[in-house]
């Protein structure tokens, strides 16, 4: 597959990626095993449960790695997926049983998504001749870890006006590298509480002229006084 080979070649974040800076012979040996996945909007990419061993590896747009309540709509973000990064295939289970049967883990496509998928087998055998590849899986993984640590204890012990604030820090960084509007709804995912309880946050944050919300989209004025609000 000489496009999969190309596009790693050419992407500005090859850097992050596991098969970033990779010998040009070695990703056109790669290339021949991936599969391309393209995916729409919402559409889940993976899902805990769904047996499908092997690396994926976001190539083109965004994604969310969420949870969710079983039989519900109403999910939490727990990380922003762009380009070249790992799928983290999180499973919530120890010794072959689920430790949390009520919630859903589950990586979604954010927008329309084009995904490689190398099998098991192929990976395997592919990293036993590249040990950097399998060092760069496991410093990602290894940051997937911690970030969700650091959640599990912001949600656990931080106010909603921190976490917020919080929130909005890192998606105004994420917001000028994509160009993507801070929406409402999406603070509200991330932060873990109802949209009720996150507007209210919102709002004395609008009063205190630190943000300011128009058309639904938030626009942060005072990036000084916010830093000190977040965790």
């Amino acid at each position: 597959m000489e496009i999969a080979m190309k596009n790693c070649m050419s992407c500005e974040r090859s850097a992050s990626c596991i098969l970033g800076r990779l010998p040009e012979t070695e990703l056109r040996e790669i290339s021949k095993r991936v599969k391309s996945l393209y995916y729409v909007r919402g559409q889940v990419i993976w899902q805990e449960g769904v047996y499908r061993p092997g690396c994926f590896i976001l190539c083109q747009g965004r994604a969310l790695l969420t949870v969710r309540k079983s039989g519900e709509a109403k999910r939490r973000i727990l990380k922003f997926l762009q380009t070249g990064d790992l799928i983290p295939c999180v499973n919530a289970s120890h010794n072959g049983e689920r430790i949390y049967n009520d919630f859903v883990v589950q990586v979604e496509a954010e927008t329309p998504a084009l995904v490689y998928y190398l099998p098991a087998s192929s990976f395997r055998s592919f990293v036993m001749r590249h040990p950097s590849v399998a060092t760069k899986v496991i410093e990602r993984l290894s940051v997937v870890a911690r970030e969700l640590l650091h959640e599990i204890w912001i949600s656990s012990y931080c106010d909603v006006r921190a976490r917020v604030a919080r929130v909005l820090m890192e998606l105004q960084g994420a917001a000028q590298f994509e160009r993507q509007p801070l929406l409402r709804q999406v603070i509200a995912d991330l932060v873990g509480v109802n949209r009720k309880v996150t507007n209210k946050a919102l709002y004395n944050l609008m009063e205190e002229k630190i943000i300011a919300i128009q058309d639904h989209k938030i626009e942060v004025l005072d990036e000084r006084r916010l830093r000190e609000l977040q965790v």
